[in-house]
């Protein structure tokens, strides 16, 4: 007599096998260095990885937009420094954010009327104003330390693109360069050409740039970027509303947890006192990419909770 039962569950013995066989095991990605594994993770918008950004470096423990703490900020496993260019004299992009030399050298007046060698001859202070001896980067300096190890923002750069592509260039870094712009679709192919490819162009959402709306659609429509920075005032701004349209889209959010209006609250600030009502609330409202004045505490607060390696 034929036993039913045990055909039924060799059936089922002989279809898992087959299913075990025929399933692909996934070997884990390598990557050569540190720049294209967040690379791969900016272009991933399921990727879990939360990716934090040093705003000016290690401001609070280096001077600040300084060498020092650039390093120290990769140690630690920093994902994106966020640093300023402004421009010599003679045209060179050199890494200091104001545009008076007073406040962070040991010099006095305007960037741009010092030459680069000029420029060479300051010492930075730190943010109690003390004089260290670290010098003011160039851009080009700063580059060629930071290639295949982080990610690097340049801000402050809108007036200086021309000058700036070509050193990216020349030191093999324009896929590791984020630019984040209020530029019009139209008017970043005006100023970066082929090379808006070559970069990571972040367009900004924000309620004060007119017609926001098409602004932001013409983007959508005429490019594939990974990532949009999102400044959210109000529930009541055109920012707002954009912004809960895009966490339907696959692309990264950046959001500066510097600036109280730009997080409707959610900032740094209190997220020193209460990480899970600032940086948890962006994370749980689809940002993964935070600018912070705290990388170190941010990056411990990440780890806790599985989000950063």
């Amino acid at each position: 007599m034929i036993n039913h039962t045990k055909i039924v569950l060799l059936l089922i013995c002989i279809l898992s096998l087959s299913h075990c066989q025929n399933t692909e095991v996934q070997e884990p990605l390598e990557f050569e260095n540190r720049v294209e594994f967040l690379l791969h993770e900016l272009t991933n918008p399921e990727s879990r990885h939360v990716m934090v950004a040093a705003h000016r470096g290690d401001w609070q423990w280096a001077p600040e937009n300084s060498f020092s703490g650039f390093k120290n900020c990769i140690e630690a496993g920093v994902d994106i420094l966020e640093i300023d260019v402004r421009l010599s004299s003679d045209g060179v992009p050199m890494i200091i954010h104001d545009s008076s030399l007073d406040r962070t050298t040991t010099g006095k007046g305007k960037v741009k009327d010092w030459s680069m060698d000029s420029l060479k001859t300051l010492y930075l202070k730190d943010a109690s104003g003390t004089v260290t001896q670290e010098r003011i980067p160039t851009l080009e300096e700063v580059m060629i330390m930071a290639r295949g190890e982080i990610l690097i923002y340049l801000d402050k750069s809108h007036n200086t693109v021309r000058e700036i592509l070509p050193v990216l260039e020349r030191t093999g870094t324009l896929q590791q360069t984020i630019f984040v712009s209020k530029f019009s679709h139209s008017k970043a192919v005006e100023q970066f050409g082929a090379l808006l490819e070559e970069v990571i162009y972040v367009p900004v959402v924000e309620y004060k740039i007119p017609d926001l709306v098409n602004h932001t659609n013409e983007h959508m429509r005429k490019a594939d970027f990974p990532v949009y920075q999102v400044r959210i005032d109000s529930v009541d701004s055109d920012s707002y509303r954009i912004w809960q349209k895009l966490k339907a889209e696959p692309v990264k959010l950046f959001v500066a947890a510097t600036w109280v209006h730009h997080t409707m609250g959610h900032d740094d600030a209190i997220s020193r006192t209460d990480p899970d009502q600032g940086w948890g609330w962006l994370i749980d409202n689809g940002f993964s990419l935070i600018e912070t004045n705290h990388p170190y505490e941010l990056l411990r607060y990440l780890r806790n909770k599985g989000l950063h390696d």
